[in-house]
């Protein structure tokens, strides 16, 4: 079972190599580290190392994060699980993909694990460009100071495992829509409409009700803007939310007739 797992996780792999979706990951996780060395390089007296040396490191990783946590996370997640979802769909391979010897456990499985993946890599990807971004402008300016403190190593990973755990409902949610409807607006449509429902919800007592929200909830705990303390963690309920909606995009997906 674990090499057929294996096999079949290969097979997604190659089909996702050279698509639109594993570009824009990439292009993604550098493009506001690349906005913050620009804002670095023309107001070095306000933002860059030489301002706070000793805070630099923490207030450079929460102004990245604070952007990408928002909308641009949320909304990069919906756009590449439909991208990677509705690949079958797009190129009417679901029948050859289905008579394969493999299980329909194993290819559900399979495509899940590949956007789990692709999310742990673009939060890798993120955190080194961040990383590099504090060090390029003292190599490219000769006013700026080279980072001689250390980054807070320790509180990165911690908060960037945080933050991927509670990206894990919008995955979840987005691959049910994108599994069960073969349009690739209508799952698209939904995403967008509950990320500005999410908006709404980071300023409600109760806005732990709402999945989508959960990235900028853990970002305001991790910069200490922590508005309400919710009666149930929001880390738990995150793998509560995911799991409820891969099971029913599971069993889904086990019963339905796919005709394309």
């Amino acid at each position: 079972m674990t090499s057929q797992f294996l096999r079949s996780y290969h097979c997604e792999w190659l089909k996702i190599r050279h698509t639109l979706a594993l570009r824009l990951s990439i292009l993604g996780a550098c493009m506001i580290p690349a906005i913050m060395v620009i804002a670095q390089l023309y107001a070095p007296a306000q933002i860059s190392y030489n301002a706070d040396p000793e805070k630099f490191w923490t207030m450079h990783y929460l102004r990245a994060w604070e952007f990408m946590s928002v909308l641009l996370l949320p909304f990069g997640i919906i756009l590449i699980t439909s991208m990677l979802t509705q690949l079958e769909f797009r190129n009417t391979t679901w029948k050859q993909t289905l008579i394969t010897p493999q299980s329909l456990s194993t290819i559900f499985f399979a495509k899940l694990a590949i956007l789990l993946s692709l999310l742990f890599f673009f939060f890798i990807a993120f955190n080194l460009a961040i990383l590099c971004s504090g060090i390029l402008p003292g190599l490219l300016h000769s006013g700026i100071d080279i980072p001689r403190h250390m980054p807070p190593v320790g509180k990165i990973l911690g908060d960037s495992g945080a933050l991927w755990l509670t990206c894990l409902p919008i995955v979840g949610f987005q691959f049910l829509l994108n599994l069960r409807y073969s349009n690739f607006i209508l799952p698209l449509s939904i995403g967008v409409v509950c990320v500005i429902a999410s908006i709404f919800a980071l300023q409600w007592k109760d806005g732990y009700w709402v999945p989508f929200s959960y990235p900028t909830f853990h970002f305001m705990v991790m910069s200490g803007q922590e508005k309400f303390r919710f009666p149930y963690s929001i880390y738990h309920l995150s793998w509560v939310w995911f799991s409820g909606f891969v099971g029913i995009a599971y069993f889904s997906f086990l019963y339905r007739k796919y005709k394309a």
